[in-house]
């Protein structure tokens, strides 16, 4: 893609027109020249900046970098509440509790309805998933860098897992 100003504006080509009418004539196969040659006509790249969405946004509003002699798009912080964030990453942790929970609640049901003790390679397994769980939690509590902590993401595949030993107990 490129750019050139045009009537004080800045404008977006796909690619640059193969005929170009100008005070000198038209110019014939300019999308085939080199970037040298276009730049002569005012087309400069428009590069596509690198940004993460969770904690960034591409504004549509191009502008010209002299230092590099491109066209590209501003991209600029989000203003993300920690305190929010950090709740719903909670949030989302304790679902995931939940869901490992209920796929043994049956298990553990069954167990207290019939008298019977839990044995105690299961206990020390649910003390194991606990264990994880408030590790999991204090990282949540404890990170201070928003952006991190956009990223933090609930480890599915040990939920997963914790669910399918909860639902294969008898």
């Amino acid at each position: 893609m490129y750019a050139r100003i045009e009537n004080s504006q800045i404008v977006r080509y796909i690619q640059v027109p193969s005929i170009l009418d100008t005070p000198q004539g038209i110019i014939l196969g300019l999308d085939k020249q080199s970037d040298q040659v276009k730049a002569q006509f005012g087309f400069f790249p428009l590069i596509i900046p690198e940004y993460d969405p969770a904690t960034q946004q591409k504004l549509n509003a191009i502008e010209w970098v002299e230092a590099n002699k491109h066209f590209t798009y501003r991209v600029v912080d989000l203003d993300l509440d920690i305190d929010l964030i950090r709740e719903q990453k909670l949030e989302e942790l304790y679902d995931a509790m939940d869901q490992i929970q209920a796929a043994g609640r049956r298990y553990f049901t069954m167990k207290r309805d019939k008298g019977e003790s839990v044995p105690s390679s299961v206990q020390t397994r649910a003390a194991a998933l606990y264990a994880r769980f408030d590790e999991l939690r204090s990282e949540i509590e404890e990170e201070t860098d928003v952006k991190k902590l956009v990223r933090w993401k609930v480890p599915m595949d040990e939920v997963q897992a914790a669910i399918n030993e909860q639902k294969k107990l008898k």
